[in-house]
């Protein structure tokens, strides 16, 4: 009820209206964070560049100085620090190199040589996410200058590198497998007491989980009631 100078007012709600009421996070295959806040964590100072315009198809279609991968700041943002749109930020639709599309116009007139900072996108699932690859150049961790197609493996620098600089990379991997068996033993080893929520947990322990790569010659699906894991 809701009480005012001038009277009254109630909310009739049906007796089941606390079903239908959409109670904590709502979660998807794809990640709910905005690249870079406090819940993604991600340090964007390693996925931000500066450069300045340098050339203007329209409000929403310019390049940009500088060497960039197509497609590194797909889903990114560009922000203006400098000209008639300092401060106004737009989504990146795509980007053909330095050529950047936004999805919005700028409102005000851009031109040649105003300031920007690019942040690269990202495809918000969890391959991309928990990525571990890192490049070291000369054994010094780069961290800017490079891009990986995680689809293809394929390493791109944003610049030619120097005649003998030596390339070392680090990173885990996964490989696709299949369970070999439709059941699997457990056994009950005892029971522990969760410190953080007090709550009491059983522990479980199996054998071995035979695991078949998926594309191994002798796998024959139709023997599998199980689902696909990683390892």
């Amino acid at each position: 009820m809701i009480q005012s100078d001038h009277g009254f007012s109630i909310e009739v709600r049906k007796i089941d209206y606390l079903l239908e009421t959409e109670i904590g996070k709502t979660t998807s295959k794809k990640c709910g964070h905005q690249l870079g806040d406090s819940n993604c964590k991600v340090n964007l100072s390693n996925y931000t560049q500066n450069s300045a315009i340098s050339s203007i198809n329209s409000n929403f279609d310019f390049i940009i100085n500088g060497t960039y991968a197509d497609g590194i700041f797909n889903r990114g943002w560009i922000k203006f620090t400098a000209g008639a749109n300092a401060g106004l930020t737009r989504d990146i639709s795509y980007n053909n190199g330095g050529q950047i599309v936004t999805f919005q116009p700028f409102p005000h007139q851009i031109n040649i040589g105003d300031s920007v900072e690019v942040v690269q996108g990202c495809d918000k699932t969890l391959y991309t996410c928990v990525t571990t690859v890192k490049i070291y150049l000369n054994n010094v961790e780069s961290v800017k200058s490079w891009t990986v197609d995680y689809r293809t493996g394929i390493l791109t620098f944003d610049v030619p590198l120097l005649a003998g600089t030596i390339i070392n990379a680090s990173f885990e991997f996964d490989i696709p497998v299949w369970f070999e068996n439709d059941k699997f033993s457990w056994t009950l080893e005892g029971y522990q007491k969760d410190p953080q929520t007090e709550k009491v947990v059983a522990i479980y322990r199996s054998g071995n989980l035979p695991v078949q790569e998926q594309n191994s010659p002798s796998f024959t699906l139709v023997s599998f009631r199980s689902c696909s894991s990683r390892i």
